[in-house]
């Protein structure tokens, strides 16, 4: 029997390109496949366009309320963005910087993800709807069929389409802070059927059961349709394959590990605090080619 061959090789260790200075609070990170990364904070009311150097080239101003997170339309390259408190859709198009109202939503959205058919895939509590570019609503899910309590991070497969999203949920009273949830990652079908659920089962070189130390906060799929996975517990990132099978730890921090996003080349961004305690952001690839 020949042996089967994966389609990528890994760097011994991953590879730094750039890393430059950016302060704290990044919700997310989208990568636009040009060597650029828009990048949000969820207590602002501005996302900006940087360089791989740092250099802030856009900025985009919502005056009516701060953005909860942000996506990139791969066929259009417009940014959507969503609104909390106005439970709102948003889009900018390339030619402007003022963005155009799209729909309303019945929740308030906390994260969302523009899909490559144009459909936009929103986390609100307890569910996840999609809807088509005008706000009607196609597939949802509830927390009794899909166990969602509180959606973050969505990402949607390059090769098969699935959608994954970070759900996390307290252990405990003390809800603020972060370290007493207990997160995992839920893909989805394009119509929201629950393909599988990882709680961090195979990742190696831990002291207790990954299942209490997993915990994913930002997630990106690369071309392959590998699905890396910033971990703020264990300040690591992680990858697995589209089925849910641990690959690799590809990157591991001294310190706290935030937002990441994946650009064309599979060129990972990834936000990290120094030793010192200043915040970076740094990119880097991890494949051979």
């Amino acid at each position: 029997m020949s042996e089967t061959r994966t389609p990528f090789e890994f760097l011994d260790e991953p590879a730094v390109i750039s890393q430059f200075n950016y302060p704290n609070n990044i919700t997310s990170i989208h990568p636009t496949g040009d060597g650029h990364a828009w990048i949000s904070d969820s207590q602002s009311k501005t996302i900006v366009l940087v360089d791989d150097k740092g250099t802030v080239e856009r900025k985009v101003t919502h005056h009516d309320g701060s953005i909860a997170d942000i996506s990139i339309a791969s066929n259009t390259k417009h940014i959507w963005f969503c609104c909390l408190n106005e439970k709102t859709i948003y889009e900018v198009p390339t030619t402007s910087d003022q963005p155009t109202k799209r729909f309303k939503t019945a929740d308030e959205p906390f994260y969302l993800c523009v899909t490559k058919d144009g459909n936009v895939v929103v986390g609100s509590e307890c569910k996840v709807t999609v809807y088509d570019g005008n706000g009607t609503v196609l597939h949802q899910t509830t927390r009794d069929v899909s166990g969602v309590v509180s959606p973050a991070s969505i990402a949607q497969c390059p090769v098969t389409g699935n959608v994954a999203i970070v759900n996390g949920e307290p252990t405990g009273s003390d809800t603020d802070n972060i370290k007493s949830w207990r997160s995992h990652v839920i893909v989805f079908d394009k119509t929201l059927d629950v393909k599988f659920r990882y709680k961090g089962e195979g990742i190696q070189n831990h002291e207790a059961a990954p299942t209490h130390l997993f915990g994913p906060n930002s997630i990106s799929y690369d071309s392959f349709g590998n699905l890396a996975i910033a971990d703020y517990k264990t300040y690591t990132v992680e990858l697995i394959n589209g089925s849910g099978q641990f690959i690799k730890t590809l990157h591991r921090n001294s310190r706290e590990q935030g937002a990441i996003g994946i650009d064309t080349g599979n060129v990972l961004w990834t936000e990290l605090e120094l030793d010192s305690g200043e915040w970076i952001i740094q990119l880097m690839k991890y494949y051979k080619h």
